[in-house]
């Protein structure tokens, strides 16, 4: 990722990161991470924009356009990896 900073948009990067920057913060066609500085440790994807995002222990990133909210929220990563392997 380094070598390729100038894709990246990293201002969501915790401050001490080496790779932290406000150099292409809100600039159209930038990359960003979901996560931040923090490796994701499981994605399960079952279609584009329906997906959950484990990070750590505490957060859990789940999207699901075309459903509400509250149910998308309420939805365990464990069963959308369930809908996945059955």
């Amino acid at each position: 990722m380094a070598e390729n900073i100038e894709h990246f948009d990293t201002s969501n990067f915790e401050t001490t990161h080496l790779l932290y920057s406000l150099q292409n913060h809100r600039v159209l066609g930038k990359i960003k991470s979901e996560t931040g500085s923090l490796a994701p440790t499981e994605f399960v994807g079952l279609r584009a924009k329906m997906y959950s995002l484990h990070v750590t222990n505490s957060q859990t990133k789940i999207r699901a356009k075309g459903i509400k909210n509250p149910t998308s929220k309420t939805c365990p990563s464990s069963t959308i990896f369930e809908c996945l392997t059955n």
